[in-house]
Formats: structure tokens, sequence, C-alpha cells
């Protein structure tokens, strides 16, 4: 009986009767589904509104099939369109998750950046000035051997490497 009050309110056009008998038959199933997939009674009311006004343009454009439960039809679209809404948060809350874990990383390895450099300057401190240069010319600068012997005044690549030896193994120890 209500099924096809409802059918008749729809072909008639009579939109807020069929509405009303529609949220009667249907809410407390709506409301159900939702929160078993996750939902807030929020939620259930606008998934239940958007599926009302899609078979509303069905009607409309004579697309709605009226052989269908409309009860049933509704319920179909209802949960569709809530399993596309929880899709979407959890891809909302897993990118936002990635990105403050993004974040924290890089916060946490610049600060360890930070703490190594430090330490680094620390130990560097203790080196003489030619340890001191030729260490920063070798691993900052990248200078090649060929430039770390003109600008040292360096006679042979050996006595480069000598020097380069004795110097690590001081910052080493």
């Amino acid at each position: 009986m209500r099924e096809q009050a409802l059918k008749t309110a729809f072909q008639n056009g009579e939109y807020n009767k069929a509405l009303e008998l529609l949220y009667q038959k249907s809410m407390g199933k709506i409301k159900k589904m939702t929160k078993d997939l996750g939902g807030s009674n929020e939620d259930a009311l606008d998934v239940f509104q958007e599926a009302v006004l899609v078979i509303v343009r069905k009607v409309k454009t004579k697309e709605f099939d009226f052989t269908y439960d409309v009860d049933a039809y509704l319920y179909t679209v209802s949960k569709r369109m809530m399993i596309n809404k929880r899709k979407r948060d959890n891809r909302i809350e897993y990118k936002e998750a990635f990105e403050d874990h993004m974040v924290g990383r890089d916060v946490q390895q610049h600060e360890k950046t930070q703490q190594n450099h430090q330490s680094l300057m620390d130990i560097f401190s203790l080196l003489g000035e030619k340890c001191k240069t030729l260490l920063k010319s070798i691993f900052i600068e990248e200078l090649n051997t060929e430039e770390l012997l003109l600008k040292f005044e360096i006679s042979s690549a050996d006595v480069l490497k000598t020097n380069k030896s004795r110097c690590k193994k001081k910052l080493l120890d």
C-alpha cells in the first residue's frame, strides 16, 4: 500500500508527499546502514537527501522505472553513496596522516642533520688549521687531486694521501 502511494506521489509530481513517505519508510534503514559503515546520523541524512535527489531527477527525466521498489532503490543508491563517501574520507585521512608523517620525518631529519653538523664542527675544532683546511677542501669543496696539490703546494699524490690519512685519523681519534 505504502509503496503504491509512494509511486503515485512521484508520478503525480507530489515530491513533498513522496519525500515524507520515503522518510517514514526508509530513514531508519538508511541510518542503520550508515552507522554500520562507520557514518553518523548527519551522514545518513546527507546520503538520504542526495539519494532522493537522484530519484527525483530520474522521475523528472522519465528515466526511473516504476517497476522497481522505490524504497529498495533509495537504499541501494544511499549505500553506494555512503561507501563512496567513506572511501573519500579514508583517502583524505590517509593523505593527511602521510603528510603529517612526512613533515614529522623532515623535522626529525633536519634536527638530526643539525646535531650531526654540530658534532662534526665540535670534532673539527679539535684539529689543527692545516688538517681542517685539507679535509674541508676534500670533502666539502670536493677538489680533485691536482687542485689539492696546487692549493697546498704538495709535491706528490702520495704525500697528499698520507696527509689526508693522518688528518682523518686525528679526526676519528
